[in-house]
């Protein structure tokens, strides 16, 4: 008899409020449901990654957009990514061909031509060649050589 006094002394508030925390959950989440559906209906002002443009899109597409002024895609992950593969960037067609002097593009396993060969082999040298005042401070003399 006791344990059924203590039962529903400590049980009775917790079974009293289960209804109104249901309900109250339950109309949180129709206002939720509400403010997102009345939201979405609204413009929302966004600035351009490109041209620092702001403009007017529909809320929507906030992360997938097409600048009216500059026309560049602006939609990125969290990690600065575009989140949308842009085919246009695969697109060589239009890429203009530099002419290379021919005699400067000798075979080299490095993939750079003659001229950035000599002029790499020549800074190595140099670096090489360098001695510092005081070997303690050999790094911050280094970066000041280069």
């Amino acid at each position: 008899m006791y344990t059924k006094l203590l039962i529903h002394y400590f049980l009775s508030p917790v079974i009293s409020a289960l209804p109104l925390t249901s309900i109250a959950f339950v109309i949180a989440l129709i206002f939720f449901k509400l403010f997102q559906r009345v939201r979405a209906n609204f413009d929302y002002s966004a600035n351009c990654w490109f041209c620092n443009q702001n403009t007017k899109i529909p809320y929507d597409h906030r992360n997938s957009w097409n600048c009216p002024k500059c026309e560049q895609y602006n939609g990125f992950t969290k990690d600065g990514d575009y989140n949308k593969e842009i085919y246009e960037q695969l697109d060589c067609s239009n890429v203009s061909r530099k002419s290379v002097n021919s005699s400067a593009l000798l075979e080299t396993s490095n993939g750079l031509c003659a001229v950035c060969n000599e002029n790499q082999r020549i800074k190595v040298e140099k670096i090489a060649q360098f001695e510092p005042r005081r070997e303690s401070r050999f790094d911050e003399e280094l970066k000041v050589f280069k």
